[in-house]
């Protein structure tokens, strides 16, 4: 009939020609569906024949005696059945009542053949089966479920099952699965993945003589869906596109439909980026966005490692890599802004092309452009449009750069509001993706924006085997059952056999680990991760309503543009506007009333999971694609290869051979006790999973074992290889850090626990000869402080008798990173260390691991300070007490771990300048013999006393250091002349960051509890503003001072409090129970000095009186006395604003005795006389 139709092409009209091509669709659509059907059928394996006992192999099957033969149960003929899930997003609506609706409303419309329709039993829903793969898409696609309100998805629950029959009951279900292992996958995987990978369905039998039971098995999900393999597993590639049209709503309604859809990643142009992610997004839901935020991709995809291409992150798109089982690739969004011209965006794609080069790429863009290259549906007036230009431009351009358009011909328009439909969003795939794997695309209409969602399932051609990493193991310790664990650590290690103290070293670390596992498995069991929730619970039936309401509507537009009745489409685009931001808003308002309802429910944990959401301290980083030579790496492998050879250089020499020419005395219990007692707890774990507490548990249960593993350690001279690999995570510096640049990450080491035992062991061993060390080191010696380091260079510069002081800020270049290894023992050995065999072996065979869930890569370390570890901070400070003392004979000093300050001292210019480059070339001296650079960029000199019309400068290494007019040293800002006013003006900037990222939580009528923000107050905000008071407090009493510590508490309680903007200053610190931020600081400073033993100054309380009887509480309730006297004097003073609240609260102790005291808005209108 088709050919009949196309042989008579002449004589036919154009309504003929459309008729016929219709039909010829349609004959093509069914013959597809047919084959699919039919490959089906034919990929079915045949059944295997009937095992004995639990062998699918009868040459390996063992001999058993002969029995009677009993007949197995009579089996159904297997039928193949495909299934979809049919739900409802109206809570209320149960199962029963979902399968009737569908029986009645749905059933009868959709032409294919139903083996059954019923309730689903857990989650809800009804579950719908159809015979064949042909028919379910069929049922996939029909639009009857959207237009009577129900959601029909694939039935995701479903797993291969396979039958062992005639199963003899006298083994166990244990020994069953144990046997099923050994005869048929030993080779392929250990029985530990068998058991994940496989689950028993049949119910526990009793053993039982000369009886059988058919046993029925079913395959996990993570199983490779296509060659049944067990160590690997192959995903289908799916993500979204949608334009949002910076649409709050409709940025909130696309983030519940990646979360409950299941798929993986969304191309999203023109997102809404007015609020913070947290209250708009899912939880745990990454996004990347352009530098324009006009672009985004968002990743619900927790296995996905993320690599962001900041390269190719510009103002035309975002790029991202993305890494998993389905493989490696290039994904890209770009919003193509209909006013400007398309060939930057071009060049941009050219660009991303370029670099994916034959890794496929997939880019999403909203085009602005029709084309009938991505099957746009065109009017007759379509060529003199602008759009259309563009799409020939487009097209031009696809043509060249040789790539494909995924789009398919549909019904449905991607673009589709009141004024206009067309096709304008496409989704374009390389060369290599082409290849990679077969797409389906599809249009799905929105209720939320003028674009409608684009869904593309990609299911790869070739099945690749990705290895599973195991991640670093972790448990439960609410529940912790800790006298189990003792009963089980020391059942188990007497358990060992005689000689096992004999055996190597490095086999006891093993098995001390692996029985620690054991026993945590079962005295504390596995933390799994658990997948985010895929319901959204501030869902409701309203938001139902008014979405099948949108839905209603845009459909009778759609009638009636179809019908060319203007009239009608008039009087709905009115209703459908109307009920469009109904929607919206209640959308808006439903998510607000979420977040409000779980900041109250953690409305008295300051510290809690709000705390850490609006602080961000539960965002990942990411590594991102890397430039080395000039060269972008997108290889996640390579990547973490160039991180770990950044953090850990190469060393220039091999440490020599350190022969110890002493035995080391015994070890001692209390030396383990100590050094075990002192863990942290809390720390992260190294690769081992084994944290502080589990390591203290350890000690309490098998002391004599620990101390003669540690005790062997020490006498044979050899630090276990495992204890000496670090878990290495690498940090972003700064946001406003390149992340294409290696040098912007941060690497921080995690080593075993275990191992910072033996460590603190050795440290404290030579800590015990070491003489002491110059006393202007103030890092990681106990007792000092920053301010200790400051107060000495105050009292330096204050006491010279010079006219000049030339401050000159040392900076060494990864100072702990370059250590060099034959230093640090030729340093040792200098002291007299009694354990160096044991340091030669910490100090040898050292590796580093980033580990992630798509690989692990690890390279040899040969230098440097071991960081995260406990003798790093050792290591370096004894190095750096050489170089403190030769320096200490020519200048004042102050060291604070690698931050170096010399004063160096003269009468002119040009003895500043010759003392200078003397003193810069000593530390140049020392920095060859220990292999750490200083950095000629960030070492700078400034003038700290005395005033020149013309800089000094001094030579270092072929130039001059660089002089500047302030400096920030530990952590506070110094100008000219020793002047912090520079500092405190720089407060105000600091605290706005973190005021905004709390200001979500801190309203005005909801939020956190006064006595929550009141502790956020007192152990956030007041100590950041705070930190270094007693070296600053002096400048504090100045009036420029005051006004700047004022604004800066000004916009702290602000946010902290519920009050109009317009109240004064006083009134907040009043009703805030916050004293003015200068007496607090000098009340710090006065602190400081006592605890020191300092002299008080004139104007600091106390001075004068006789406070030698007092106790350190007695001192400190004086001090708070003067405090509160201080404040009150000022909040009396008549003159100082606020004396409307002054007439409520006279006393100043009011809000500041009681931490719970809180106002709502309407009261503080009351009582600060504003609003």
């Amino acid at each position: 009939m088709v050919r009949s139709s196309f042989r008579s092409l002449g004589s036919v009209d154009t309504e003929e020609l459309s008729c016929a091509i219709s039909r010829y669709d349609e004959l093509v659509m069914a013959l597809m569906l047919r084959c699919g059907e039919l490959e089906t059928r034919l990929a079915m394996p045949p059944p295997p024949p009937p095992p004995s006992k639990a062998n699918t192999t009868a040459a390996n099957a063992p001999q058993m005696p002969q029995v009677a033969p009993i007949a197995a149960p009579r089996t159904t003929k297997v039928r193949e059945t495909w299934s979809a899930v049919v739900k409802c997003d109206d809570p209320a609506l149960s199962g029963k009542a979902i399968a009737e609706k569908v029986r009645t409303m749905v059933a009868p419309s959709l032409g294919v053949r139903v083996h059954e329709v019923r309730e689903l039993r857990r989650g809800g829903g009804a579950i719908i089966r159809t015979p064949s793969v042909g028919e379910l898409q069929k049922v996939m696609a029909s639009k009857r479920f959207a237009e009577v309100g129900l959601n029909v998805a694939r039935n995701a629950a479903e797993k291969p099952k396979f039958v062992v029959y005639d199963v003899d009951t006298a083994m166990g279900p244990e020994e069953f699965m144990q046997e099923l292992h050994e005869n048929n996958f030993d080779s392929e995987m250990t029985l530990a993945q068998f058991k994940k990978s496989v689950h028993l369905v049949t119910k526990a039998w009793s053993a039982t003589d000369g009886a059988t039971v058919n046993v029925t098995l079913e395959v996990r999900t993570y199983a490779c869906h296509r060659c049944v393999g067990f160590d690997h597993k192959t995903l289908m590639f799916s993500f979204i596109q949608a334009n949002c049209g910076r649409g709050r709503a409709a940025t909130i309604e696309l983030g519940v439909r990646l979360r409950r859809s299941e798929l993986m990643f969304a191309l999203v142009q023109e997102p809404y980026l007015g609020g913070d992610e947290m209250d708009v997004l899912p939880e745990g839901m990454r996004v990347f966005t352009d530098r324009r935020g006009k672009a985004a991709i968002l990743v619900d995809h927790q296995e996905a490692i993320c690599m962001p291409v900041e390269t190719l992150t510009t103002d035309y798109g975002v790029c991202l890599v993305v890494k998993g089982s389905f493989g490696s690739i290039f994904l890209c969004a770009a919003y193509c802004q209909f006013d400007a011209p398309l060939e930057p965006y071009l060049r941009y794609m050219d660009a991303v092309l370029l670099q994916a080069s034959r890794t496929p790429a997939i880019l999403g863009l909203d085009a602005n452009a029709v084309s009938p290259m991505w099957l746009s549906k065109l009017s007759r007036h379509a060529e003199g449009q602008a759009n259309y230009r563009r799409g020939e431009l487009l097209s031009e351009w696809m043509l060249e750069a040789r790539v494909a358009a995924l789009n398919q011909s549909t019904e449905v328009y991607t673009f589709d509001n009141h004024r206009a439909t067309s096709d304008i969003d496409v989704t374009i795939v390389n060369e290599a993706a082409s290849m990679w794997a077969t797409y389906e695309w599809r249009v799905d209409e929105w209720e939320l924006s003028d674009h409608n969602i684009i869904t593309v399932v990609a299911e790869p051609t070739t099945a690749r085997a990705v290895e599973s990493i195991a991640p670093v193991p972790s448990w439960n310790f609410c529940n912790a059952r800790w006298r189990l664990f003792k009963e089980e650590m020391v059942s188990r290690t007497a358990e060992l056999p005689e000689n096992f103290s004999e055996s190597p070293l490095d086999q006891q670390v093993s098995t001390l680990r692996s029985i620690v596992h054991s026993v945590c498995d079962i005295a504390l069991g596995r933390k799994l991760t658990r997948s985010p929730s895929r319901r959204a619970r501030w869902w409701t039936a309203d938001l139902c309503a008014a979405r099948r309401e949108v839905r209603r509507l845009r459909r009778l537009l759609q009638d009636g543009r179809r019908r060319d009745d203007d009239a009608a489409v008039e009087l709905v685009v009115v209703e459908l506007r109307r009920a469009s931001a109904n929607y919206k808003k209640l959308i808006g308002r439903a998510k607000m009333d979420d977040w409000k309802r779980f900041v109250g429910d953690h409305a008295d944990d300051p510290w809690g999971r709000v705390y850490k959401i609006c602080r961000g301290r539960r965002k990942c980083t990411e590594i991102g694609c890397l430039r080395v030579n000039g060269e972008l790496i997108t290889d996640w492998g390579d990547c973490a290869r160039v991180l770990l050879r950044n953090f850990f250089p190469v060393a220039e020499s091999e440490a020599p051979t350190a022969i110890a020419e002493e035995v080391p005395p015994a070890l001692e219990v209390f030396e383990v006790d100590a050094c075990v007692a002192r863990l942290k707890s809390r720390r992260s774990p190294g690769l081992d999973g084994i944290n502080g507490t589990i390591c203290k548990a350890v000690w309490r249960a098998i002391p004599e074992h620990l101390a003669s593993l540690f005790s062997r350690c020490i006498r044979l001279g050899y630090f276990p290889a495992e204890w000496k690999c670090p878990r290495v995570v690498s940090l972003l510096k700064g946001p406003d850090k390149d992340k294409c640049e290696p040098s912007s990450y941060r690497g921080i080491c995690l080593l075993p626990v275990f191992g910072k035992v033996l460590e603190a062991i050795m440290v404290n061993r030579v800590r015990e000869v070491l003489p002491e060390g110059c006393r202007w080191q103030f890092g990681f010696r106990q007792g000092r402080c920053v301010e200790d380091a400051w107060r000495h260079v105050k009292s330096s510069v204050g006491a010279s008798p010079a006219q000049y002081v030339l401050g000159t800020f040392v900076d060494f270049k990864g100072a702990f990173d370059n250590v060099e290894w034959s230093a640090a023992l030729c340093r040792l050995a200098d002291l007299g260390c009694r354990e160096m065999g044991l340091w030669q072996s910490f100090f040898s065979g050292r590796r580093a691991v980033i580990r992630s869930s798509s690989g692990t890569v690890d390279v040899p370390v040969t230098r440097g300070c071991p960081q995260g570890s406990i003798s790093g901070p050792f290591i370096w400070d004894i190095l750096m007490d050489v170089l403190l003392q030769r320096l200490q004979p020519y200048c004042q000093l102050s060291a604070y771990a690698d931050d170096l300050l010399l004063l160096v001292e003269g009468n002119s210019r040009a003895v500043l300048e010759e003392k200078g480059a003397q003193l810069m070339s000593i530390v140049e001296t020392w920095g060859a013999e220990v292999g750490v650079a200083v950095s000629t960029s960030k070492t700078v000199i400034m003038l700290l006393k005395g005033a020149l019309r013309r800089a000094p400068t001094v030579r270092f290494a072929g130039a001059n250091l660089p002089y500047v007019r302030s400096c920030r040293y530990l952590g506070i800002t110094v100008s000219e002349g020793m002047k912090f006013l520079t500092h405190i003006a720089s407060l105000r900037q600091r605290m706005t960051g973190v005021v905004g990222a709390l200001a979500r939580v801190l309203r005005a009528d909801w939020g956190f509890s006064p006595r929550a923000r009141r502790t956020i107050y007192d152990g956030l905000m007041a100590p950041c503003v705070l930190f270094g008071a007693p070296v600053w407090y002096d400048t504090a009493e100045q009036v420029a001072a005051q006004r700047r510590l004022a604004s800066c508490q000004r916009l702290i309680l602000l946010g902290c409090l519920s009050v109009c903007r317009t109240v004064s200053t006083v009134a907040l610190q009043v009703l805030g129970g916050a004293p003015p931020l200068d007496l607090a600081a000098k009340l710090l400073a006065v602190k400081y000095k006592l605890k020191r033993g300092f002299p008080l100054e004139e104007n600091d309380w106390l001075y004068g009186e006789d406070i030698a009887c007092l106790s350190w509480e007695q001192r400190k309730t004086r001090l708070e006395e003067c405090l509160i006297q201080s404040w009150q004097n000022r909040w009396d003073d008549d003159s100082e604003p606020g004396r409307v609240t002054h007439r409520f609260i006279p006393y100043v102790t009011l809000a500041y005795r009681d931490p719970s005291f809180g106002f709502s808005m309407r009261t503080s209108f009351l009582l600060t006389g504003h609003g």
